[in-house]
């Protein structure tokens, strides 16, 4: 490692020492780290990999990235349960390592001479083979926890195993430095974008893709997103407590006033965050369609304009993203679709073609240093698009465009809009679960719930998948206790008790 004197306010790592850095402490994580340390080292090696465009790799960083405190807790509360339950754990804890360590290192002649004299070694070593671990823990257990085994393999593995109906999104707030050595109200308007990982949907067939959405959106005049979400946060709570005091109906009048203006302002956020800011990007929030031949037709469509206008360089990914867009353009206006098109033409293309055709530009705005291809102008990504396909960026977004508006318009699409879908399960970062996502309008007609992280959903899932039917968990009317808007599942009233989570 290179040498840096301890005593300056900036130590200035070169990109491959810093790299080194968090490989090592990646690779040398405590079985119970700090979960902050934890967390910030997962969101930069998915940074990484998202930057050398790997898909699976990226997927499963920003998968352990979330709710490790959460994970340490479980990870504790297991440990206690399994002590209390048999009283010599804690020893066999203490000598599993110990014995391993002995037995990976053979004795010396001279060791085994003085093991010798030891008396009655032959029967301790007998009482340390009795004591053995449980080692048939099942492996949603183990991979709760943190090591080895949590690695990328593992991870698809999982993603195999569960139901193939669930539509698994999470949304990542970018590594923040400031997370662990600022208290949470000094930080938390800090994010200008967000990453959106689909682990299963519709179209994916080889793993995850990750996708980078600008936030905290600012139209002049108006707080950014962020800041005018805690200030409604804040203003709500002081409202709520306040609430005891009411004696007169003047104040009981002036509190209602201020819910109906915490409301108002409310949907006014829900409306940034659906019109400016995820824009088509939240067609990838949408759970699968029940009708594979609506998805087919989908698939179809876009090939067909792919083959028609010869976009023999769009990628894979750009192809998903594009299936995606099409199947809810019918819930987006057309702004938000010809900007959708628009990146994903020319931010998710191949990366090294960009740059080769970006050297060549010349651009004064931009560098030629990019890591990732929304750093450039839209000019530059113009010239690369129109460099790469032979015809202009324009050109591109009207041929898609115009596959949009066949759906949008043509009466035989019409069912698309309220077609059948199943779940959604939205898994949240800490640094983005007070939005109301649920709330969106592209998931009002389709049942979404959220869960922690892919860890505890397939925990769950392997200890009630005899109870899950066709993505839902059927339980008994009796176990439930109430369940608020039933219709927003998809199911009428009678039976929406059938697929409740008690």
């Amino acid at each position: 490692m290179e040498d840096f004197d301890v005593f300056t306010n900036e130590i200035n790592f070169t990109k491959p020492v810093f790299k080194n850095v968090l490989h090592k402490y990646a690779k040398d994580i405590p079985s119970t780290p700090s979960s902050a340390n934890y967390q910030s080292g997962q969101k930069l090696l998915a940074e990484e990999s998202f930057h050398e465009n790997k898909e699976k790799e990226c997927a499963f960083h920003f998968s352990e990235s979330v709710s490790a405190s959460v994970r340490t807790l479980a990870i504790y509360r297991d440990e206690q349960d399994l002590l209390s339950g048999d009283k010599l754990q804690k020893l066999t804890n203490y000598i599993k390592p110990i014995k391993k360590i002995i037995d990976s290192t053979p004795l010396s002649k001279e060791d085994a001479e003085l093991v010798n004299f030891i008396a009655d070694f032959e029967s301790t070593t007998k009482v340390l083979d009795d004591l053995q671990l449980n080692d048939n823990e099942p492996f949603y257990k183990q991979y709760l926890k943190f090591g080895p085994h949590n690695n990328v393999d593992n991870m698809l593995k999982i993603l195999s195993e569960l139901p193939k109906e669930w539509t698994i999104v999470q949304l990542t707030a970018p590594y923040n430095p400031n997370e662990n050595i600022k208290p949470h109200s000094e930080y938390r308007c800090d994010i200008n974008s967000i990453f959106l990982t689909v682990f299963s949907n519709d179209y994916l067939t080889n793993g995850p893709l990750t996708v980078s959405i600008p936030a905290n959106i600012t139209k002049e005049g108006e707080k950014p997103l962020f800041t005018e979400l805690f200030s409604l946060l804040d203003d709500n709570y002081k409202t709520i407590d306040n609430a005891q005091y009411l004696n007169n109906k003047r104040l009981i009048r002036n509190y209602w006033s201020r819910r109906e203006d915490v409301d108002l302002r409310m949907k006014s956020v829900l409306n940034v965050m659906d019109k400016d800011w995820l824009g088509g990007w939240s067609s990838l929030l949408t759970g699968k369609m029940a009708d594979s031949k609506l998805r087919d037709k989908i698939v179809n469509m876009v090939d067909c304009a792919i083959a028609d206008w010869g976009f023999i360089r769009l990628n894979t990914k750009q192809k998903i993203l594009l299936y995606n867009l099409m199947k809810s353009c019918p819930s987006l206006q057309m702004q938000q679709i010809k900007s959708c098109i628009r990146r994903i033409l020319t931010e998710y293309g191949n990366i090294d073609e960009i740059r080769a055709v970006q050297i060549s530009n010349g651009c004064g705005a931009c560098s030629n240093e990019f890591r990732f291809s929304n750093e450039l102008c839209l000019k530059c990504l113009s010239k690369c698009f129109e460099g790469i396909h032979k015809f202009s960026l324009v050109d591109g977004i009207r041929a898609f465009s115009h596959v949009a508006t066949q759906i949008r318009e043509n009466d035989e699409w019409a069912v698309l809009r309220r077609a059948k879908r199943h779940p959604v399960i939205l898994i949240v970062d800490e640094m983005l679960d007070t939005f109301p996502w649920e709330s969106l309008p592209v998931l009002n007609l389709q049942p979404v719930t959220r869960m922690e992280n892919i860890h505890f959903l397939y925990m769950l899932y392997k200890i009630h998948q005899d109870r899950i039917v066709d993505g839902y968990f059927e339980a008994r009317s009796e176990v439930g206790r109430y369940i608020i808007n039933p219709g927003m599942l998809g199911h009428d009233e009678d039976t929406a008790l059938s697929y409740f989570w008690p």
